[in-house]
């Protein structure tokens, strides 16, 4: 019948083929369908100041998210308090998503200071969105005026008596959380400025800061910032300023007490910047509520680390997106990110 096969080789045949179907039906029936919603979802993501760069990079994910949700779905960009004030947004349920650093997260999760105590109902979405780092310049006429150089100049000056006027984010943001414990590693705390007859201005909005700084209210400008940032593109374009390393016992306080990592930001990345500038840096990160569901979470993180490209041409400081370790995280991921990770390794 089946001529040059044998017997016994035709029911080896049969019984492999029989073995992989069976394999395949198995496979079929414990392979869970991939999450994904089926009504409309309505989101909120908190983000910072109306045109900063977590403002833009929230604006970025809702455009990409928009064209995978259901239809009638909708995403809310928020402008929020920044690293710190956005976590208890997410635990209280104000927002579903925002964007927060990775350390500070946490810190949050786990209790520490500046966090009073634990916020265990937050997870990360996608981790290693952007770096972020801490700059901090003066005016140029400013520098000349004093020989100031690095960071220990301006510190100087204030134990001297002399008055310094700083500008950094509103409080409660990483830019002066980060601005006022730099200082205070120095051996300067705001008390101590405003006793020299200088000040600490907190600004909000944004273009503020830029407009004291043009008109010289303030001599220094303190920020954290990442590559392509808006406010340091505007600044830098009506200012002339000179970029202040920081030093390495204070890179080492800042990374073994507060979370951040030490960082080296290129010559070139903003307009002046001719030196490699030493500093500190932290990752940022998108995170959620804890009972947020699962598919809606899952399809978001799918979206986000598969269009890294089409995020980056929505806004520019995407383009460092890590997407190979974005679900590397100090605290648990969600289970829709779970999911989605583990499918995709």
């Amino acid at each position: 019948m089946y001529k040059g096969i044998s017997k016994t080789s035709l029911i080896v045949l049969l019984a492999v083929v029989v073995i992989v179907a069976i394999g395949a039906l198995v496979w079929l029936t414990t392979t869970p369908p991939t999450p994904t919603p089926t009504q409309p979802v309505h989101l909120k993501i908190a983000t910072y100041s109306a045109g900063s760069s977590w403002y833009m990079i929230g604006t970025a994910m809702a455009k990409v998210l928009e064209t995978v949700l259901p239809e009638g779905s909708s995403i809310d960009v928020v402008p929020g308090p920044g690293t710190i004030g956005n976590i208890p947004l997410v635990s209280a349920g104000d927002v579903d998503l925002a964007i927060t650093m990775d350390t500070y997260a946490y810190f949050a999760y786990e209790g520490i200071e500046p966090f009073e105590e634990p916020v265990t109902n937050i997870r990360m979405v996608v981790n290693r969105l952007a770096p972020y780092f801490l700059l901090i310049a003066v005016r140029e006429d400013f520098a000349k005026a004093n020989n100031i150089n690095t960071v220990d100049d301006v510190v100087e000056m204030i134990k001297q008596g002399k008055p310094v006027v700083i500008v950094t984010g509103p409080k409660g943001s990483i830019d002066e959380y980060a601005t006022r414990i730099t200082f205070e590693l120095y051996g300067v705390t705001y008390d101590d400025i405003k006793a020299a007859g200088g000040d600490v201005i907190f600004g909000k909005p944004e273009s503020f800061r830029v407009e004291v700084m043009k008109d010289g209210r303030a001599q220094v400008f303190s920020d954290v910032c990442t590559y392509k940032h808006p406010l340091w593109l505007e600044l830098t374009a009506t200012v002339d300023v000179v970029y202040l390393p920081l030093k390495d016992k204070v890179i080492s306080g800042l990374s073994e007490k507060y979370g951040f990592s030490p960082y080296t930001v290129e010559k070139g990345t903003f307009k002046g910047m001719d030196a490699d500038v030493k500093t500190i840096g932290i990752w940022a990160s998108l995170i959620c509520r804890a009972d947020l569901p699962k598919d809606v979470v899952y399809v978001i993180t799918k979206t986000l680390v598969e269009n890294k490209d089409q995020l980056a041409e929505l806004f520019a400081g995407l383009s460092r997106f890590d997407v190979e370790h974005a679900h590397e995280s100090p605290v648990p991921l969600h289970e829709g990110a779970q999911e989605y990770f583990k499918g995709s390794s």
